[in-house]
């Protein structure tokens, strides 16, 4: 199915993970996403600087029952840098550079909390319930198995098949 679409139900940053399934999950890009989407909702509201980080963002002060765990974390994140006061990027980035620990746990949980939804609709096998990954462990595993006897017989007989006389009768 080709959607163009983020599915009903899902927000950007949860179908990130869909997304990028086969690619490297970018936390960035979901935050980044995340973010808009506080600006659509109006939880936001970003005014345009002249240069890329001098955007002021302004935290507007309402009622979060409706943002998915995620967008409340970015928002509380967000709550934390304003003190109730519009601010530019840099003093974002100027925060999580002092503040590291902080912003690296709450990094963590949105990252956890995003990927929730993805688990629970099995985009992600487990180890245990994924039949295709214990089969491709198990042919992995054969194929280590056999190079390593292939090396041994390859070092002690000079190939892989040792010369014996072929009889023919």
């Amino acid at each position: 199915i080709y959607e163009r679409e983020i599915p009903e139900g899902w927000t950007a940053g949860e179908f990130a993970h869909v997304y990028q399934y086969y690619d490297k999950y970018n936390v960035g890009d979901a935050m980044s996403a995340t973010i808009l989407e506080l600006f659509r909702r109006h939880f936001i509201s970003i005014d345009v600087g002249e240069k890329k980080k001098q955007a002021k963002i302004t935290v507007i002060q309402r009622d979060t029952e409706t943002l998915a765990p995620h967008e409340k974390t970015v928002y509380d994140m967000l709550n934390s840098v304003s003190n109730g006061q519009p601010f530019e990027m840099k003093e974002l980035e100027k925060c999580a550079k002092k503040y590291y620990n902080n912003y690296a746990k709450t990094i963590e949980k949105f990252k956890e909390q995003t990927k929730a939804k993805a688990v629970k609709m099995k985009f992600y096998p487990t180890f245990k319930d994924d039949k295709y990954g214990n089969v491709m462990g198990c042919v992995s595993f054969s194929a280590i198995v056999l190079a390593g006897v292939a090396f041994v017989a390859w070092f002690l007989f000079g190939s892989f098949f040792p010369h014996f006389p072929i009889v023919i009768a």
